[in-house]
């Protein structure tokens, strides 16, 4: 039987705050000055382009929308409702679980998205607008859950089952309770073609663009917050640990001590873990491959280093094999870690954020002993 303490849905609110809305320039598809020197016939085709990229966009919307009526319609409502079908006691009071926020989610693509898109067809201007607003952070709030509803629904197989027959539906109710995270992807592929179309015809771009950046940072949180719902074990709350910057497979070597009894060996015995990089901690985490076909793989808590114990002189770097060394010190004991990326793009990640948070860390000490100095650092505080 699943308890309910160890289930219990996280009400706090999740924003898409700061959200840089200056798209990459990997992203422009070059673009120019808007100008009229573009031919007639060219700017037909590509408005005509983008009128299918468009309708494109709007029709999947609509498919969108029914795939959530199941959930909602379908589903949710034989689970709270209906009679005929036992609930099974262990599933008593997880309902929201199950099926996280996707009420709210639903009723705004229903009520609001949807009648927004179809204006576009006569109004393209519009389009961008509907993207740029933190509109999108329930997505964020939905994956966060994802794994805990995908635990409950595989531990509840056969009982979903019997209700899907009863609907008479084709889809299994976890095959409907990942079209969120699906659609949340899709946007960016869609937006891409409509801010190409966009760019060929010299329209001005920025409001496609921006949105677009908004629909690939959105996904981004999304997944993060899925992997760290992931995490089994974990002995704090994971909003207690701040921010996530960054996530990722590493390998890396066990905590390395005093009592350890062969510390260069400790070194080269690097394992593969997933590594959570938080404002306040850094989380290592072991994966568990997924138990059936109907769940996701799941991360099993090692260890973590908490970032005020890091010692900001002793990160050492190690650009020829990739690696870095943090070394943390908690109640006069100290522990090493050994972290090895895959490639020079990886290293250089990890390297840069695991120095802003601890060059973050290194301020907000300064603030707090001596805030004179703090700011005659930085006037504008």
């Amino acid at each position: 039987m699943i308890s309910n303490d160890n289930l219990n849905e996280q009400t706090d609110e999740i924003s898409l705050h700061d959200i840089d809305t200056n798209i990459d320039s990997s992203l422009t598809v070059q673009s120019s000055v808007a100008t009229n020197d573009e031919p007639v016939d060219d700017r037909t085709k590509y408005g005509e382009k983008r009128r299918h990229n468009i309708v494109e966009l709007i029709e999947t919307e609509k498919e969108y929308v029914k795939d959530l009526a199941l959930i909602v319609e379908g589903y949710m409502n034989v689970l709270e409702n209906d009679k005929d079908i036992k609930k099974p006691a262990g599933l008593v009071g997880l309902e929201r679980v199950v099926f996280g926020n996707v009420q709210r989610i639903y009723e705004f693509h229903r009520d609001t998205f949807l009648p927004q898109l179809e204006q576009c067809i006569e109004n393209p201007d519009i389009l961008g607008r509907l993207f740029t607003t933190n509109r999108f952070s329930p997505y964020v709030r939905y994956c966060e859950n994802k794994p805990r509803s995908e635990y409950i629904v595989s531990e509840y197989h056969d009982y979903f089952e019997e209700i899907r027959k009863k609907l008479g539906q084709k889809l299994l109710v976890s095959d409907l309770l990942i079209k969120p995270v699906q659609r949340i992807m899709r946007y960016q592929l869609l937006l891409k073609e409509i801010l190409k179309s966009t760019e060929r015809m010299h329209d001005e771009p920025r409001a496609i663009r921006s949105a677009l950046q908004v629909m690939i940072e959105v996904p981004r949180l999304a997944n993060d917050m899925m992997n760290v719902g992931r995490i089994k074990d974990l002995p704090t709350n994971v909003h207690q640990l701040g921010e996530l910057k960054l996530q990722d497979m590493l390998s890396v070597s066990e905590p390395i001590s005093k009592e350890t009894k062969d510390a260069k060996e400790a070194e080269k015995k690097l394992k593969e873990r997933r590594v959570f990089l938080f404002q306040q901690a850094m989380v290592f985490s072991e994966e568990l491959p997924a138990k059936d076909k109907y769940s996701s793989p799941n991360y099993i808590y090692k260890y973590d280093l908490k970032i005020n114990k890091l010692q900001h002189k002793e990160f050492k770097r190690n650009k020829e094999s990739f690696q870095f060394t943090l070394v943390e010190v908690d109640a006069g004991v100290t522990r090493r870690v050994v972290c090895q990326c895959k490639d020079d793009e990886q290293y250089e990640l990890w390297v840069t954020n695991v120095e802003k948070v601890l060059q973050r860390q290194m301020d907000l000490i300064i603030a707090l002993t001596n805030p004179t100095a703090a700011l005659q650092k930085d006037p504008r505080s």
